[in-house]
């Protein structure tokens, strides 16, 4: 069904392309090989830290010993994740909270019900964070800081959205809404200084830095149908990843470049968390119960999400979880009467 389901694109450029557009399909294959060319991290030398010295046989214990030959972590998750919480079960009340990744710790950020906040994503240093907030009459970015100061980002134009921090903190990439047919995906700097559009696409949201800042990714229906694509921080050489049915999320991507995403439609309840690996046909490693919105852990090995898992069909069941990557040792870190969604892992 997978085969059925996701068309790894080959990398035969269509002669018929809009040359302005200056998009090239690719394999998958090919896709993670361009965007780990040049990364602080190439893939070759990722690989190679994998071959380390194990501790003897006799001092292992039988997990570890599994975990090690099956390329997996028996760690425990760390870290925070931030999200929205919608407090009251009333629309437009939406605030941001964050728990620690083992379920401790909860606390909300945010705590004004005559404004909407919205999408938040940490910042690299966990000390400040960035979100959406309607303060202004209209979605403009926000920076926080853990202490309760905020302040609005620039004076940018038009209706924003899915802000994130670059990993050096010193931009924050997001969706700029101006019309029905100005839609980009933008940068700037932290200050809100030095605005650049880099695509112009329709539909284009939620991007998503790169572990080392240097690749964006993002969704699109630039050709009609929802699909991931990638381009370089500045905006360039941007290549097509994959198309799925039912995209309608911020994707988010590991420290191997492994891309998370979910298929299926609202209506039916019918969304799962799916895996695209290097080399490998994508893979969904949820079954059942509603599942959208994941975002890895800072070390690549765990996934937090939302789920109507435990209230299934019920509007105001969603909460967050964690899974291993593999999908597996799942945990329920939220349980509310209201709503607990776009989860981002942080440091």
């Amino acid at each position: 069904m997978l085969k059925e389901i996701f068309a790894i694109i080959s990398n035969d450029t269509s002669a018929t392309e809009e040359a302005d557009k200056a998009v090239e399909t690719a394999t998958l294959v090919n896709v993670a090989a361009v965007m780990a060319e040049g990364t602080a991290t190439p893939a070759g030398e990722a690989a190679a830290t994998t071959e380390v010295t194990a501790a003897p046989v006799e001092t292992a214990t039988a997990e570890e010993i599994a975990a090690a030959e099956a390329g997996t972590s028996t760690g425990e998750p760390t870290g925070r994740i931030i999200y929205t919480c919608q407090v009251d079960n009333t629309f437009g009340h939406d605030q941001i909270c964050m728990i620690n990744a083992d379920g401790t710790g909860f606390r909300q950020l945010t705590n004004d019900l005559l404004h909407q906040h919205l999408s938040p994503s940490w910042g690299p240093d966990g000390n400040s964070f960035v979100f959406i907030g309607s303060h202004s009459g209209s979605p403009k970015i926000y920076e926080m800081d853990l202490e309760g100061n905020m302040h609005m980002v620039g004076d940018i134009e038009g209706d924003l959205y899915s802000p994130m921090f670059s990993p050096d903190g010193l931009r924050i990439i997001f969706t700029r809404y101006v019309s029905d047919t100005e839609q980009y995906i933008s940068v700037m700097n932290r200050d809100g200084s030095n605005l650049l559009d880099l695509v112009a696409y329709y539909n284009n949201k939620d991007a998503v830095w790169s572990e080392d800042g240097s690749k964006v990714l993002f969704t699109s229906r630039e050709d009609g149908k929802a699909g991931i694509y990638y381009m370089n921080a500045g905006g360039t050489t941007i290549q097509k990843v994959d198309e799925l049915s039912g995209l309608d999320g911020r994707p988010d991507w590991s420290v191997d470049y492994t891309i998370a995403t979910y298929s299926g439609t609202k209506d039916a309840h019918d969304r799962e968390i799916v895996l695209m690996e290097v080399g490998k046909a994508p893979v969904t490693i949820t079954s059942g119960g509603d599942n959208l919105s994941p975002s890895f852990s800072p070390d690549g090995q765990w996934i937090t999400f939302m789920s109507y898992r435990d209230h299934y069909w019920e509007s105001d069941g969603c909460e967050i979880y964690i899974m291993r990557k593999d999908g597996t040792d799942i945990r329920r870190l939220t349980e509310n009467t209201y709503c607990d969604y776009q989860p981002r892992w942080g440091n």
